[in-house]
């Protein structure tokens, strides 16, 4: 996919952890062999790969994130609000937002 950056953490390769948190995170976001393969080689994974790997959900061509960032949030927000007609830290999709995790 020609014009996606590619995705990484390169420190390996300069004798650096990536301690930002990209070491904790990536293994909780995708499977724990891409992630150790990823943080011991250092090598960058491709657009298609990282959505295939689940590390984004969408692969857009260039110009069109932000069109395609409108149309997601445009849909999401055309949901019904929770019960009692407020979003509250008990609505499942904050604590998603919040912890990107629902659990």
């Amino acid at each position: 996919m020609a014009g996606h950056p590619p995705f990484g953490l390169p420190e390996v390769k300069r004798a650096l952890v990536a301690a930002a948190g990209g070491a904790l995170l990536l293994a909780q976001r995708i499977p724990r062999a891409v992630a150790l393969e990823m943080l011991l080689t250092g090598d960058p994974i491709d657009a298609a790969r990282a959505a295939a790997v689940g590390l984004v959900n969408r692969v857009v061509d260039e110009g069109q994130a932000l069109a395609e960032a409108v149309e997601l949030a445009t849909a999401i927000a055309a949901n019904g609000r929770c019960a009692g007609g407020h979003q509250t830290d008990r609505d499942p999709r904050r604590r998603l937002v919040r912890r990107g995790t629902l659990g």
